[in-house]
This record gives structure tokens, C-alpha cells and sequence, in this order.
């Protein structure tokens, strides 16, 4: 007998008898009677008969009645197993991540639920996190695009330059 969330109180004689459909669970009911549930978001049953349903691992994540848990896809989190949650901007994930990456210095996006980050260019640096670059500011070089460097006395630059130059005063 195949069970789709109705248990037939007067057929509950024996509980280990009853099959259950895969992603539901037997719980005790009003009076102590036997019922079948679905299993909530964010936990699975995946055989027949279970007592209970189990917790879907961090990465993963599930739906109302799934007998098996979803890895979590790649621009989001699942840190809890109930539901996929995009990476703000600024962070990336992979397949799988209970958490997002902060981009890291000299690297950007701008975007919610992005897989990787993008690379400053030439003449531009970013901080952990960034979700945009910044140009580099007069008087300062950015020759790796994590940092701004200031120019060593006697020397100059130009805006969005990567290295300083002789300012031509003696």
C-alpha cells in the first residue's frame, strides 16, 4: 500500500507495515494516531518507512516532500539546506557553497549570484569585496590593482597611472 500523505486510520494496526511514499515521514497525530507528513524544505526522506526525515548538509538544499537533497548551484549559498540564496555583489560561489567568497583585492562584480570575479584593469585597484574598481588618484601609482601606492617624494602622476614619473622641479 502506497501512502501519498493519507493513512486509512483503521489499516494502522501494524506502522511497520505501512510503505510510505519516498520524501514523506510518519509522525504521531491528534490522539496519537499515525499520520504521513512530507517532509519540510530543507530535509529529505529517502527511503520508505521512515520515522523521521533527515537534514539536508550544508551546500545542498531541498524542497516540501524530497526524498533527496539538490547541490546548491554555483552564485549562491546554502548555508542551512532550505533554500539557494544569491551572492551579493561583491562575492562569488561555486557549486556546492554553503557560504560566498569575498572577490578579492584587485578583483570586482558588480552582480547577485555571480560564479567568479572580474580583474581591475591597468590603472585601477579594489579592496576585498569590491564590486566596482577605482581609478588611482593623482600623486599615487597602481601597479598590481590591489593598492594604491603614493608616489615617492619628487616624483608624479596622473590619474589611473601604474607607476610615477620625475615631477621636472629641482
Amino acid at each position: 500500500m502506497t501512502l501519498d500523505c493519507f493513512i486509512d486510520r483503521h489499516l494502522l494496526m501494524i506502522v511497520s507495515n505501512v510503505n510510505l511514499d519516498i520524501g514523506h515521514y510518519i509522525s504521531a497525530g491528534p490522539h496519537q494516531l499515525t499520520e504521513c507528513e512530507k517532509c519540510p524544505p530543507g530535509k529529505f526522506a529517502q527511503n520508505y518507512r521512515h520515522a523521521s526525515c533527515d537534514d539536508c548538509p550544508s551546500g545542498f538544499y531541498s524542497n516540501e516532500g524530497a526524498n533527496l537533497c539538490n547541490v546548491c548551484l554555483q552564485g549562491y549559498r546554502c548555508p542551512g539546506g532550505v533554500n539557494q540564496i544569491a551572492c551579493p555583489p561583491g562575492s562569488f560561489s561555486g557549486s556546492g557553497a554553503s557560504s560566498c567568497e569575498l572577490c578579492a583585492p584587485g578583483s570586482f562584480t558588480p552582480f547577485i549570484g555571480s560564479i567568479s570575479c572580474q580583474s581591475c584593469i591597468s590603472g585601477t585597484y579594489s579592496v576585498e569585496g569590491a564590486t566596482t574598481c577605482v581609478a588611482c588618484q593623482l600623486g599615487f601609482y597602481c601597479p598590481g590593482a590591489t593598492d594604491k601606492i603614493p608616489c615617492p617624494d619628487g616624483m608624479i602622476s596622473e590619474e589611473g597611472a601604474i607607476s610615477c614619473q620625475q615631477s621636472g622641479k629641482y
